[in-house]
């Protein structure tokens, strides 16, 4: 009777082991990620150890696919532009009186909106400095060395220094920014310690998409261009647009390409900013972003791609009139490495010279 009861037990844990070994064979020897180790064989509880193994097997083939199928789904990308960002004079009075003199609170009702952004662009006007000689206008700026990591911390990947305010402490004081941009981890488009850099394209890589920046300024040539042995911003010039924008093509996924250009509290871009933008998207750009007039302008769509003439002001101190008090954030969606989606938020500067998410906005 025992040698009976003994084969019994034997028969049935063999259809089970075989059972076990079938599921096994089937999910890939051990199944995904398991090892021997996990093959656990027992003589008295053979049954729920059995279960046991199988219950993993399934989990982790779960798990596997839920994995398999979120790889699947392309992460959206999305980049922020603003416009122009003045952290001196009635600014600095707002930092220094009601922010403890920390520059962070110029973007304190917009910081997380910001940091949303994959990458997020903007125009540095004027240098981050504490070196340099003033030009002697009275419209010369000049921001405090520490503000570069604010405006890190506010969510800045990157900034325009091309632009007709960045010399209006001299060469060196150019030079002290670019190097405090560097300390604070902000990339710079359109300038540099020499020619190359200046116009060299700036690449950020989100995910697997490579897109590039490229910035030029209507304004600087003869006195703030960059040479071969002087620091300098790019200029806009034909030849210039037509070689970056085309490298930039043939080594990227996304071209950007912004311009300081245009007339001061202008509504409407010029002849000529429609003309050089025109030509930055028959060269290959896929978004063209532009500064300088420090009042919003029109965004067209011109071959299926979105050129916005002027973003405004987004720090600036401009109080003089409600249309310097505004400003827009270009919002670009990237999907399967192209420009799926573009849209804006309009911004208003408060008194304290802090811009923040208009009530339409936020709706």
């Amino acid at each position: 009777m025992e040698e009976s009861n003994f084969d019994k037990k034997g028969f049935f844990f063999f259809l089970k082991f075989t059972a076990l070994i079938f599921v096994l064979f089937f999910a890939g020897k051990y199944g995904p990620g398991l090892t021997e180790s996990d093959f656990i064989i027992a003589t008295n509880s053979e049954s729920r150890k059995i279960e046991q193994v199988a219950t993993l097997i399934a989990l982790k083939q779960f798990d596997e696919t839920v994995q398999t199928n979120s790889a699947s789904v392309p992460k959206k990308i999305t980049l922020g532009f603003v416009g122009d960002i003045m952290l001196d004079r009635g600014m600095k009075s707002s930092v220094e009186k009601y922010g403890n003199g920390d520059y962070i609170f110029a973007f304190e009702k917009i910081k997380d909106y910001l940091n949303g952004f994959d990458i997020l662009f903007g125009n540095l006007e004027g240098p981050i400095s504490d070196k340099g000689i003033k030009s002697g206008s009275i419209y010369s700026f000049r921001m405090e060395p520490r503000s570069a990591k604010s405006l890190k911390e506010a969510g800045f990947d990157i900034l325009s220094v091309a632009n007709n305010h960045m010399g209006d402490w001299g060469r060196v004081a150019m030079e002290d920014t670019f190097q405090n941009l560097r300390n604070a981890g902000i990339n710079y488009s359109g300038g540099g310690d020499n020619k190359e850099e200046a116009y060299d394209v700036k690449t950020i890589l989100a995910g697997d998409t490579q897109i590039a920046y490229l910035s030029f300024s209507e304004f600087g040539k003869g006195y703030l261009e960059a040479t071969d042995s002087f620091a300098g911003i790019a200029i806009i010039s034909d030849e210039k647009l037509k070689s970056g924008v085309e490298k930039a093509r043939a080594e990227n996924d996304i071209v950007i390409v912004s311009f300081h250009f245009g007339e001061e509290y202008k509504k409407e871009p010029s002849n000529y900013q429609k003309i050089i933008a025109r030509k930055a998207i028959d060269y290959g750009a896929d978004l063209v972003v532009g500064h300088h007039p420090h009042v919003v302008e029109t965004i067209e769509i011109y071959k299926d791609k979105y050129i916005a003439y002027s973003l405004g002001n987004f720090v600036f101190d401009q109080h003089f009139s409600k249309e310097t008090m505004e400003g827009l954030v270009l919002k670009a969606t990237i999907e399967n490495k192209k420009i799926a989606d573009v849209s804006s938020d309009k911004i208003i500067i408060n008194k304290y010279y802090q811009p923040e998410l208009a009530a339409d906005s936020l709706e």
